[in-house]
């Protein structure tokens, strides 16, 4: 430009031309540098809130393996408690059922003797 100015004048419409030019370049720049900024800033959030979304992501896969973990001691001590319930019963069953063999003391009277009626149908076992 300065050599535009020496060499034509300021005032030549030639060096006039050219400085308008360069203003408009200049100006253009500055869009593209202010743009860039700000694709530089708009992808720093988004990597920042990946980082977020993977750290939320690790939390909840831990929180579904600790729930498949409770849900499997669950269930291993609902079976467990299933086996001693029916070992339980089998137990009562088998007692009961011998109790109430012919010639046997009604289980009623024998459990509940003031409760146990004379109308009662195991006392006439």
């Amino acid at each position: 430009m300065k050599n535009a100015a020496e060499f034509f004048g300021e005032n030549d419409k030639r060096t006039q031309n050219w400085q308008i030019q360069l203003n408009n370049a200049e100006a253009a720049l500055n869009g593209i540098e202010r743009e860039v900024e700000q694709n530089n800033a708009a992808l720093k959030k988004t990597a920042e809130e990946f980082d977020d979304a993977e750290k939320q992501a690790d939390e909840f896969g831990d929180e579904v393996k600790d729930a498949g973990d409770d849900a499997v001691t669950a269930a291993v001590n609902y079976t467990d408690s299933m086996v001693t319930l029916k070992r339980t019963f089998s137990g009562v069953k088998n007692q009961i059922s011998a109790e109430l063999q012919p010639g046997s003391q009604s289980p009623c009277l024998r459990w509940f003797p003031r409760l146990c009626r004379r109308s009662c149908p195991l006392r006439k076992l």
